[in-house]
């Protein structure tokens, strides 16, 4: 647990700068096991094409989270939690595992910087 922590805290250092992207934190007094480390993009970028760009540099970055009513089974029967839905759209795990080195987060971390750089420039470029 003390490892993940650790990188957790590389992963918010290398990572807090970068504008219109949401952090993981705790609460006070709280101490998470860092099960995962979810970040949230800014909305004005697809998280798909972020998570392309990192696998395409050798780094697996998956789906956040879920969100119910996004669920075609539930899509009819509940009503549109926006929130959540925002949070399903936005999120993406990076890698986290006691086995990652330091140098392996400041990998993911500037991966992840170049790809929302791209998506930005992408979106200037098509107008969008």
């Amino acid at each position: 647990l003390r490892r993940r922590a650790e990188l957790a805290a590389l992963y918010a250092a290398e990572l807090a700068a970068v504008e219109g992207l949401v952090l993981p934190r705790s609460l006070a007094g709280a101490e998470p096991v860092w099960q995962s480390y979810v970040v949230l993009l800014p909305a004005s970028v697809s998280r798909d094409a972020v998570a392309r760009r990192l696998r395409e540099d050798g780094i697996e970055a998956t789906l956040g989270t879920h969100a119910v009513s996004a669920q075609p089974h539930y899509q009819a029967r509940a009503r549109r939690l926006s929130a959540s839905l925002r949070a399903y759209e936005t999120s993406l795990s990076l890698p986290l595992h006691p086995r990652l080195s330091d140098a392996d987060v400041r990998r993911v971390a500037s991966a992840l910087r170049a790809a929302l750089r791209g998506a930005g420039e992408a979106r200037g470029a098509d107008g969008a």
